[in-house]
C-alpha cells in the first residue's frame, strides 16, 4: 500500500465542504481495501483551525494513545520523504 498525500480542504476557506471531503477520503479507502477487510486498523486524524489548538480524532483499534502518537510519527516521516507531497 503507497500512502498517498490527500488535501483535507478545498483551495478556498469554506469550512462546510470538509466534511464532504472526509467522506470522499473514506470513500477512497473503502473502495481501495474492499477486498482486503483488516488492512485499515485505525485512522488518526489532525484538524487545524485557525486561532485554536489541533485536534487530534482517533478512529478504529485504538488501544493506547501511544499508537495514535505512533501513527502520527510514522506519517510524519513518510511526508518529510516525500519528493513531491501534491501527489
Amino acid at each position: 500500500m503507497t500512502l498517498e498525500l490527500v488535501p483535507l480542504a478545498p483551495k478556498r476557506n469554506n469550512l462546510r465542504d470538509v466534511p464532504q471531503t472526509l467522506r470522499n477520503l473514506a470513500d477512497r479507502l473503502e473502495a481501495e481495501l474492499r477486498d482486503d477487510p483488516e488492512a485499515v486498523c485505525r485512522v488518526v486524524v489532525v484538524v487545524r483551525i485557525t486561532g485554536d489548538t489541533p485536534r487530534v480524532h482517533g478512529f478504529g483499534d485504538i488501544e493506547h494513545m501511544a499508537q495514535a502518537f505512533m501513527d502520527l510519527h510514522a506519517g510524519a516521516d513518510e511526508l518529510m520523504a516525500m519528493r513531491h507531497p501534491e501527489r
